[in-house]
């Protein structure tokens, strides 16, 4: 579609939201939108963003009685002059203005838009905030004015906002707020100084009682003065990351009940009094990651019993203390990676009865055990146990885990013993146990295979009895390229839906009688290669189920012996009964067949 340059333009008149963005419009005539506000409810919204105006169409507009939202942002527009939008719909609402080249809010400069509640100005080139620059706003509610080079807010500046709740000043030059800059915004909720170059908490903002959230991220502050931040009861988020506090005196955060979210990361820190958190009961995230953290007392988060989310990863701690978490019961995130962790309390994580995710990657840790059973976890990240390199055994049942991402057992080439029963795996991808290559005992009771698992090539030795008990749709079982040397009896009893088993490639000798009596439905089964002992009476039940189901066994299912056949090895020869070199074996499986029989 070609981009609109030149007027004029020819557009319906009963129309209530025109966009005309992403054109080459420069200029704009009184006549090109005339007629636009005339019938019926008249035009609504209008989009002017990403054209070439050098200045706001001020008699173009005057004719939109019925105007709630016009954008004018990314355009060329350099200056807001007295009276710009004198003679626009007094019901305005909505005013986009960023990504232009204003560097200078005359006062008046919006007189006439006493209903507009938005106004948005980031991007732009303003140095300084005069007097008067905002009256005739008294029912503004969000005012941004991000990413200027504002440096100086002078006295007056905000008078006439009445009604702001919103006000952003983030990334830009302000060093101070000097005596009376935010004068008139006692109703303010939402402050935003990200990104400047403080270095104290402005006194200015202790009249901002109403603050809900106080953002000053990615500044210089080196102190947080106890008792400054105490009046601000009503604050819910605190942001604080990205400064260079090396302390948090005791006290600093008292009297903030409401607080629900704090955020210190990468700062200095190196430690923290117990009482730091004491009155942060509502608490649900804390970030304190990318500090230097070298230790933590036991009970620093004793308080924090709503606590859902805790980053203390990227710090220098080498130990936890065993009680640090005893009253997280509500906590699901836990991020501990990148430490200098070299063990971790056995019971540490106890009572976190509601943890769906822990990082632990990064560390230094030399755990034999690792009990991270009876949580929430759904997800565990590729590599959280890489590290781990001396582990042999990790308890991770009871959980919530409905998928295995490769690689997340990568690094574990000691483990002896994996617990995932009882958690809601549907599938297991055919490399998740790579690399396991001590491993003896895999539990997968109670979990929801429904259609395909793989186990084959790794170094499973042995199998728990019940490990298949909760998995009766199973439809194909590969166990090859093991170490098995014997099945439970009862291993195979609940997988009546089974219709592909493969055992080949292991230890086999023998196999219980009615071992195989369960699998009601197997097409296939692959035998060979196993170190069958054919002689009486371990070997007759498999001899003659081989023999009964000839047409599922695939491959050649030999004695280790001699390398004949299996099937059919305790049938007797009619014609020499007792005068074969194995005639005493051959008694021996006449009277256990006399017994099978």
């Amino acid at each position: 579609c070609e981009q609109l340059r030149t007027s004029p333009w020819k557009f319906p008149s009963n129309i209530q939201h025109l966009n005309l963005e992403n054109n080459n419009i420069s200029i704009i005539s009184q006549q090109d939108l005339s007629g636009l506000g005339q019938a019926g409810t008249g035009l609504h919204s209008l989009d002017l963003s990403h054209n070439h105006l050098t200045s706001v169409p001020t008699l173009a507009l005057t004719t939109l009685t019925h105007l709630k939202s016009l954008h004018l942002n990314d355009n060329h527009i350099s200056s807001l002059l007295p009276g710009s939008f004198a003679n626009l719909s007094r019901h305005l609402e909505e005013l986009h203005l960023s990504s232009n080249r204003v560097h200078l809010l005359s006062p008046n400069a919006f007189a006439g838009l006493a209903r507009l509640q938005t106004l948005t100005l980031g991007r732009n080139q303003i140095d300084v905030l005069v007097p008067g620059a905002f009256d005739g706003l008294e029912h503004l509610v969000s005012l941004k004015l991000d990413n200027n080079h504002i440096s100086s807010i002078q006295p007056g500046a905000f008078r006439a906002l009445r009604s702001i709740k919103e006000l952003f000043l983030k990334n830009n030059n302000l060093q101070v707020l000097s005596q009376g800059s935010l004068s008139g915004l006692g109703q303010l909720e939402v402050l935003s100084l990200s990104g400047n170059l403080l270095d104290l908490l402005p006194s200015e903002i202790l009249s901002l009682r109403e603050l809900s959230k106080l953002e000053l991220d990615n500044n210089r502050l080196h102190l947080l003065s106890p008792g400054f931040l105490a009046r601000f009861e009503k604050l819910l988020l605190l942001e604080l990351s990205r400064n260079e506090l090396t302390e948090v005196p005791v006290g600093v955060f008292a009297n903030l009940r409401d607080l629900t979210h704090l955020y210190l990361s990468y700062n200095n820190l190196t430690a923290l009094p117990s009482t730091t958190f004491q009155d942060l009961g509502n608490l649900t995230m804390l970030s304190l990651y990318n500090n230097r953290l070298v230790t933590l007392p036991g009970l620093l988060f004793d308080d924090l019993g709503n606590l859902m989310e805790v980053h203390l990863d990227n710090n220098l701690l080498s130990s936890l203390p065993p009680e640090l978490f005893h009253n997280q019961l509500e906590l699901r995130d836990l991020h501990l990676a990148n430490n200098a962790l070299t063990s971790l309390p056995e019971d540490i994580f106890d009572n976190l009865t509601n943890l769906r995710f822990l990082s632990l990657s990064g560390n230094r840790l030399q755990l034999r055990v690792l009990h991270l059973d009876q949580n929430s976890l759904d997800v565990l990240p590729q590599g959280i146990f890489q590290y781990l390199v001396n582990l042999k055994d990790l308890q991770l049942n009871n959980n919530f885990f409905f998928q295995i991402l490769p690689g997340t057992f990568s690094g574990l080439e000691k483990l002896k013993e994996l617990h995932l029963d009882n958690n809601w795996l549907v599938s297991l991808e055919p490399d998740t146990f790579v690399g396991l290559r001590n491993i003896q005992h895999i539990h997968l009771q109670f979990n929801r295979l429904s259609h395909l698992l793989q186990l084959h090539n790794n170094y499973l030795t042995s199998l728990p009895h019940e490990i298949f008990q909760s998995q009766q749709n199973l439809k194909e079982l590969h166990l090859d390229r093991n170490l098995i040397a014997s099945l439970p009896l009862d291993i195979f009893d609940h997988l009546r839906q089974l219709t592909l088993l493969h055992l080949n490639f292991n230890r086999l000798k023998s196999i219980h009688q009615g071992t195989f009596d369960g699998l009601l439905s197997l097409n296939k089964v692959y035998l060979d290669h196993n170190p069958w002992e054919c002689h009486c009476p371990a070997i007759v039940y498999l001899s003659h189920w081989l023999e009964k189901h000839s047409n599922t066994v695939q491959g050649s299912v030999e004695c280790s012996s001699d390398r004949s056949p299996v099937a059919g090895q305790c049938n007797i020869s009619s014609n020499h009964p007792f005068t074969s070199p194995e005639k005493g074996h051959i008694f021996c499986c006449l009277l256990f067949l006399m017994v099978f029989k």
